[in-house]
């Protein structure tokens, strides 16, 4: 069953305050130094996990953000990664990692220092980039395979369900997660172009899902009883992404790097116009991160959405508005959590990244 919430947008009254940047007493070559974070998260002590690609290790820091010790390293092996795609904590404070090029969700006790590993032993292509963990010591992923002909395979293009050390436990296919190789259907219609999948856990069973080229909806994904709800922000029209023809591309210098970057598909590139950067719960409410591209080029805003659990749209705010980096650094929206730290990630031309934190403070919407 679909449930769409047609709501008029409103405007958010938001407040922040900058914190601290995780690990800033850390100097280079020290452990704990960031050179090149990508995915955060907290457990429920508000300790602060962050991956680093270079490194293949993840840091822990406490909830000020200082160091404390880090997990993994590069190699095949127990706790070992090739590729740190996604990071996680459980509801029992258990660090889960996905490494797509293993196929494997590597799970650190921490309390116990003890390592698990779950191999995904059904899927045969490094297409998964999503984790969210479930109660009862279950996960989910999205998986998206190539579609071969005449294959009576069934179980592509789905939210897959994992019970930890087993098999996959239950398979739910979404007409969202559709794999189209017809150039003619819309971007955000094929959603498998590219592996840009979105998904957070809810709660319970719940999870919400999405996409990198974000067409104004979520989707409440109900595991247990397959019930879909489509979670709507009346405000976002179209277009969600414009077409290039690739012959011409070279004579749009400003948008050339920016829609390249964003993908590529067949005989045309496109420039995605609202670009998802993250999904995440805190507390009673649901944030969905934004950006807000100008066509043909430059970023006209961020914006931050908030959701009720049941998926109802209540609001919005241009949270850009709150940062003012400047054109020279790269920002990306990589976690908020249950008290309103918003973690942010900055990239530089000529030093390396780091992770901001804010406390984010807005009104309550009942």
């Amino acid at each position: 069953m679909v449930v769409q919430n047609n709501l008029f947008a409103q405007n958010i009254n938001v407040e922040s305050e900058y914190l601290f940047t995780v690990g800033e007493q850390t100097e280079f070559g020290e452990p704990g130094y960031l050179y090149m974070p990508q995915s955060v998260a907290t457990d429920s002590e508000g300790r602060i996990f962050v991956s680093d690609h270079r490194g293949r290790t993840i840091h822990m820091y406490t909830p000020e953000g200082d160091y404390l010790k880090s997990f993994g390293g590069p190699g095949r092996g127990p706790g070992e990664f090739n590729r740190i795609t996604e990071i996680a904590i459980d509801e029992n404070d258990n660090l889960l990692v996905l490494d797509r090029f293993q196929f494997k969700v590597t799970r650190f006790n921490i309390s116990k220092d003890i390592v698990e590993e779950h191999f995904y032993e059904d899927m045969p292509e490094m297409t998964t980039m999503t984790l969210a963990p479930l109660s009862g010591d279950r996960f989910a992923s999205v998986y998206v395979g190539m579609e071969v002909p005449d294959s009576t395979e069934s179980n592509l293009n789905a939210v897959r369900v994992y019970q930890f050390g087993e098999n996959e436990a239950k398979t739910t296919h979404f007409e969202i997660f559709k794999h189209q190789f017809d150039n003619q259907i819309p971007i955000e219609k094929n959603m498998a172009r590219g592996i840009g999948h979105k998904l957070a856990p809810v709660g319970g069973d719940v999870l919400v899902a999405g996409h990198m080229v974000y067409a104004g909806k979520l989707f409440f994904i109900d595991v247990k009883s397959d019930q879909v709800t489509e979670a709507v922000n009346p405000g976002l029209k179209p277009p969600y992404y414009i077409e290039y023809n690739i012959d011409s591309i070279s004579e749009i210098p400003d948008v050339a790097g920016r829609i390249s970057s964003s993908g590529r598909a067949g005989s045309f590139r496109y420039q995605v116009i609202n670009y998802s950067h993250l999904i995440d719960s805190s507390d009673r409410r649901i944030f969905h991160f934004f950006r807000e591209n100008e066509e043909r080029g430059g970023t006209k805003r961020d914006v931050m959405e908030m959701y009720d659990r049941n998926g109802t749209f209540l609001g919005q705010t241009t949270i850009s508005d709150h940062f003012d980096y400047g054109q020279e650094v790269r920002v990306y929206y990589s976690h908020i959590d249950k008290t309103g730290r918003l973690f942010i990630r900055r990239y530089f031309d000529d030093r390396d990244a780091d992770v901001r934190v804010y406390k984010i403070r807005w009104s309550d919407i009942e």
